[in-house]
């Protein structure tokens, strides 16, 4: 790669090559003069892109070891804010190793193995949207995107908590709810902007600081919400072991506490509003050019 200068590392040759507003010269660039694999350094973090990936199947994946590097532990707005807040659980989801295997196999049997249990409440929390979907989207009162944030927020609340809260429609939806979803996209937007824009973390508040309201907000939500699941599943236990929601079955099992409980469906219902509603944003688009 290029020359790596104290403090600023590559910045220079960054911003020589089209900086943030060029990021397709400034790695085309980078690849005619170092070949598929090469450093960048942009004020103290160090990063290896490998553009080719038949090279990264053969020089990355084959030489990981057993704990190769996960994706979300280069999303560090996440990890540093959890890390801020001593959310160690949480952390664990990012991380990778016996931490990230501990994590893994603590929501293993409830989560992804038995994902065909959650699919009624699935359906019935789509099917719900769907019968609102043309006064909400054709009737303009929300815009399409929007309408999927609020149902993967259905969606993934009736896996986690056994209940659709049915903000789709919004007639019915709780205002609280709603400032959910919206924070849980300003805190991905966020990420986005930050992440193709590194400088924004040197500038006092601004973006970091929007990200860590927008976090603050969320996590308060959904550890209240969990809270109260978790509460009535020790008050009002279940013998039909049918439809139990995702977080009866983790008290039920008894291995993680209330607050690992509270720390595990945050990042799950936050990451599952935002990746699913861009899956079902793709999904619409692709029908609608090809019908």
């Amino acid at each position: 790669g290029p020359f790596k200068w104290p403090i600023v590392g590559t910045l220079p040759d960054f911003f020589s090559r089209g900086g943030v507003d060029g990021m397709s010269a400034v790695h085309e660039s980078m690849y005619r003069d170092y070949g598929p694999i090469y450093g960048m350094s942009l004020m103290g973090e160090d990063e290896l892109v490998v553009s080719d990936p038949r090279v990264f199947e053969t020089s990355v994946l084959r030489n990981e070891g057993r704990f190769p590097i996960g994706n979300a532990e280069f999303v560090t707005t996440f990890v540093d804010y959890y890390r801020a807040n001593d959310l160690n659980t949480a952390l664990k989801g990012t991380a990778r190793g016996s931490d990230w295997k501990e994590w893994r196999r603590a929501l293993n049997p409830d989560l992804y193995v038995l994902w065909d249990a959650y699919l009624p409440a699935i359906a019935e929390a789509a099917a719900a949207a769907s019968r609102a979907a043309g006064e909400q989207v054709n009737g303009g009162r929300v815009r399409l995107d929007e309408f999927l944030s609020r149902l993967a927020f259905d969606m993934f609340s009736a896996v986690l908590y056994g209940k659709s809260p049915g903000t789709a429609d919004g007639a019915r939806a709780d205002p609280e709810d709603l400032d959910f979803v919206r924070s849980t996209q300003k805190a991905f937007d966020i990420t986005g902007a930050l992440m193709t824009d590194p400088l924004q973390k040197l500038l006092p508040g601004g973006l970091p600081q929007q990200f860590a309201e927008s976090m603050d907000r969320t996590f308060g939500f959904a550890t209240a919400r969990t809270a109260e699941f978790v509460e009535e599943a020790r008050r009002c236990p279940v013998s039909n072991l049918a439809g139990r929601s995702f977080v009866r079955r983790l008290v039920d099992r008894d291995v993680l506490s209330d607050e690992e409980i509270s720390e595990v469906v945050g990042p799950l219902l936050m990451a599952g509003v935002d990746t699913t509603a861009y899956v079902m944003s793709w999904l619409y688009l692709n029908l609608a050019a090809n019908p």
